[in-house]
């Protein structure tokens, strides 16, 4: 009988050293995982508090971009070359502006939400291409050749602008982060 009792208090000892062990276990995965969701939802705050910082950049490259005013069609026939030339040095002036913002933009979209790079590429490509125009505009005296070119460009800027900002838009979703937890 005292070697049952002894066998008997083997096992429960054994019992316990297992049950201390597989309970340790448990409660090292589980807080694994909670450091790990932990670690994942600072990450999503922080991108998000990029996409928020590129938001807000994109928007100062549209209120530098639209102050110098949009030319309407029906103003066409009724611009002086003069007056042409003062919107496209004001338009040039505006893209000389904008540059700090556009190398900003670059950094944060390379480093925070890589996905936008070819919306980016696209945004670049136009507003270059802008660029050129406003140059050669200021430097040509062919006022209609030159207007609709100006004015086919900069649309085009800003409607890459927009595809832009709208890819933007659905980014907190990619991220997980449901309108309710954005601070908008």
């Amino acid at each position: 009988m005292g070697e049952l009792k002894e066998w008997k208090e083997i096992i429960a000892a054994l019992i316990a050293f297992f049950a201390v062990i597989i309970s340790q276990f448990c409660l090292f995965f589980r807080t694994r995982t909670d450091h790990r969701n932990e670690q994942n939802s600072i990450i999503r705050q922080e991108k998000l508090k990029k996409v928020e910082e590129i938001f807000e950049i994109l928007l100062q490259i549209r209120m530098i971009l639209i102050k110098d005013n949009l030319i309407k069609e029906s103003d066409f026939n009724d611009i002086p070359l003069e007056r042409m030339k003062v919107i496209a040095k004001a338009s040039d002036k505006s893209l000389k502006d904008i540059l700090e913002l556009k190398m900003k933009l670059r950094l944060l979209i390379l480093m925070y939400t890589p996905e936008l790079i070819p919306d980016l590429i696209n945004f670049e490509s136009n507003e270059d291409n802008f660029g050129r125009v406003c140059f050669d505009y200021i430097r040509t005296s062919n006022a209609k050749v030159g207007l609709y070119a100006f004015i086919e460009r900069k649309t085009k800027v800003i409607e890459s602008l927009n595809h832009l900002q709208t890819k933007l838009s659905n980014y907190p979703q990619k991220l997980g982060i449901t309108k309710q937890s954005t601070r908008c």
